[in-house]
């Protein structure tokens, strides 16, 4: 049996989460700061994730807690926020691979997610 943690306490519903990460998705991509995590390859003919920001990401504040309110969210709102990612993605010019992609978006959910999830669930400083 899965014990349940004490985030749920205070956690928002799974809907209101998805809205809050769908939007910042569209933040992320109408804003190209997507750039920041990729980079061109060596023959300037394709981008790719850049290796370095998945480096020491369990140091980073909340990453724990952050995955905790990320798999306590109902999974069709989880889903729709992949989706979305999905979507966004391929609109991109970069080479659509599942390991690429994945990269991407543990890239995005260590730095951009984490931030979105601490600030709804109020997390102290």
């Amino acid at each position: 049996m899965r014990m349940k943690s004490n985030i749920t306490l205070n956690m928002p519903n799974s809907a209101a989460l998805r809205r809050l990460l769908e939007n910042h998705l569209y933040k992320v991509f109408a804003n190209n700061a997507i750039g920041k995590y990729l980079t061109m390859d060596d023959c300037g003919t394709e981008f790719r994730p850049i290796n370095s920001l998945s480096d020491n990401v369990l140091a980073l504040p909340y990453i724990k807690m952050t995955y905790q309110a990320w798999i306590e969210m109902d999974a069709a709102d989880r889903y729709a926020v992949l989706s979305k990612f999905h979507h966004l993605y391929a609109g991109l010019q970069v080479v659509n691979t599942g390991n690429r992609k994945t990269m991407i978006f543990c890239a995005l959910f260590v730095h951009e997610f984490a931030a979105v999830l601490a600030e709804a669930m109020q997390w102290p400083d």
